[in-house]
């Protein structure tokens, strides 16, 4: 990990976010309750539709190659994306976007795509959230202010934070695989046997 490290050596040289040293003088004093109070509120009051996919987009794809998969397979394809490839693939694949379109999707997705956002996973699990809420919207919502931006001050600047350091101990978490599977492969391939078993 030593690598990682920038040529200043004061910090591991990731993507910490845009003017990452004016963001470091930025306080906030977190209480979880007034959060999930406010998105409590706003789930009940805001209006998340999402309309139906629009048909008319079908007729303009050629060939879309999840039409043909059972839409178990296309969730389980898409548990695998991000956040922003999952909506780019909802703008080209009008099959996703019907296959998707469901509550229980969106349920699943915000748990595998913000894993950060433990109150939300809280209010989910608990049935805290109206019943008639769209979890599609939900989730847009959730991704808006959710984002890392400077000069945040709002109700979701440690919630934004968060996402943004998850972020960074997923980036190092691979890295660290990498070298460790690197490293692990090496013992293996460097490793000798006892004069002992040498000889059988």
């Amino acid at each position: 990990m030593v690598e990682m490290i920038r040529a200043d050596g004061k910090a591991l040289d990731l993507d910490s976010g845009v003017d990452v040293i004016r963001e470091q003088e930025d306080y906030w004093k977190s209480i979880n309750s007034k959060l999930v109070g406010y998105i409590e509120d706003v789930a009940s009051y805001c209006e998340f539709d999402c309309p139906f996919p629009n048909p008319n987009r079908q007729t303009r794809v050629r060939h879309d190659p999840f039409s043909r998969l059972p839409v178990e397979i296309v969730h389980s394809i898409c548990s695998y994306l991000s956040g922003d490839s999952m909506k780019a693939l909802l703008q080209a694949s009008f099959e996703v976007s019907v296959a998707t379109h469901h509550n229980s999707f969106w349920k699943l997705f915000i748990k595998s795509d913000m894993p950060w956002f433990w109150e939300v996973h809280r209010l989910v699990k608990y049935n805290k959230l109206p019943g008639y809420l769209n979890y599609k919207g939900f989730y847009l919502w959730l991704d808006h202010v959710s984002t890392p931006k400077f000069g945040k001050a709002d109700n979701f600047l440690g919630v934004a934070n968060r996402r943004r350091i998850w972020g960074l101990c997923q980036e190092v978490k691979i890295k660290y695989d990498r070298a460790w599977t690197h490293s692990s492969r090496l013992k293996i391939l460097t490793c000798k046997l006892p004069e002992e078993l040498a000889t059988v």
